[in-house]
């Protein structure tokens, strides 16, 4: 069992169902530890199996601990052409899901955006954490988002891997083709170690 400790952000409590009983909840943990020896589905499977469930492109990904299982879960964010969002939650273990919740588009700046950078990805979510992973060796994706299309209009995935070390490591994929085009790298005391950003003395 590898022991890997990746810190995520507080999104607030979700009711979910399914594996976790009906109106129950779970929720992040701010700076819980999701310990990737647990996970027994993939960043990538995860997000094929949540595929199954919305019609639209994913465009988030998010792996946590639930508070009321112990047990890690993915969150996979989609946006469809209409701007509805649907958040699904996959069982980190067995691959169940959870619970599926879906909010009609509103007038949301941010919304249109996804919709926007979603309508011109070539290179889904489930093959960029592939990719991701393989710039880090024994790395784990344990994070995924689309950028707003920079300034050529290009829309960039950023996935975080960690490594068995501890390492963060950023990777920033091109959505259109799957080149890699920056990899940034932190360990766990927080140095800076991206080998293509550093100068020599």
């Amino acid at each position: 069992m590898v022991g890997i400790v990746a810190l995520v952000a507080v999104i607030g409590a979700v009711g979910v169902g399914g594996a976790l009983g009906p109106a129950s909840t779970f929720a992040q943990v701010d700076d819980g530890p999701v310990n990737l020896g647990d996970v027994e589905v993939s960043a990538a499977e995860a997000v094929e199996i949540a595929e199954g469930e919305s019609d639209g492109t994913a465009v988030e990904l998010e792996a946590f601990t639930s508070i009321l299982s112990g047990l890690p879960v993915w969150e996979v964010e989609f946006v469809d052409e209409n701007g509805n969002e649907t958040e699904v939650y996959v069982d980190g273990t067995s691959g169940d899901v959870l619970n599926v919740e879906t909010e009609p588009a509103d007038a949301d700046e941010a919304d249109d955006e996804d919709e926007a950078n979603a309508s011109l990805v070539e290179v889904p979510l489930r093959d960029a954490v592939v990719i991701a992973e393989g710039e880090v060796d024994g790395g784990v994706a344990v994070e995924g988002e689309l950028f707003p299309a920079r300034v050529d209009g290009t829309p960039v995935w950023e996935v975080e891997v960690v490594s068995a070390d501890g390492d963060e490591t950023e990777v920033y994929v091109d959505a259109t083709n799957g080149d890699v085009l920056d990899v940034q790298t932190e360990s766990p005391d927080g140095d800076d170690e991206d080998d293509e950003e550093e100068e020599d003395d």
